[in-house]
């Protein structure tokens, strides 16, 4: 499958980066896209919209389970929860910064922050 900025450069459009430093008389000027660069793009865009929503899905399920274990380990008394960070990198085999994230955000919930 394509991504979206090879479908686009295929097609001949090309992104503009517009500043506070931009000269627009010095802008290409836009013309009316055929029908084979509108269904590109629609394709593209498609295809590049269903991945961004199956990140979104897959994050958010990670992110129910990571708490889900912070609850039980909280309610569970084994360890002071400003100490979490290590049960969370061997339960789900994190990185040492990646446990600190999930921590401090779960935390967040409680109005504290590490």
């Amino acid at each position: 499958m394509k991504n979206f900025e090879d479908t686009m450069n295929q097609v001949g459009l090309k992104p503009i980066f517009i500043d506070e430093n931009t000269d627009f008389s010095k802008l290409p000027r836009l013309n009316h896209n055929t029908d084979e660069q509108n269904a590109a793009f629609r394709e593209a865009w498609d295809a590049t919209n269903a991945r961004w929503k199956a990140e979104v899905e897959a994050d958010r399920v990670e992110q129910i389970e990571h708490y889900a274990y912070l609850d039980e380990l909280r309610l569970s008394g084994v360890t002071n929860m400003w100490e979490a960070s290590p049960y969370l990198r061997e339960e789900f085999n994190l990185t040492k910064a990646r446990a600190g994230e999930v921590l401090s955000a779960w935390m967040k919930q409680f109005g504290k922050e590490p």
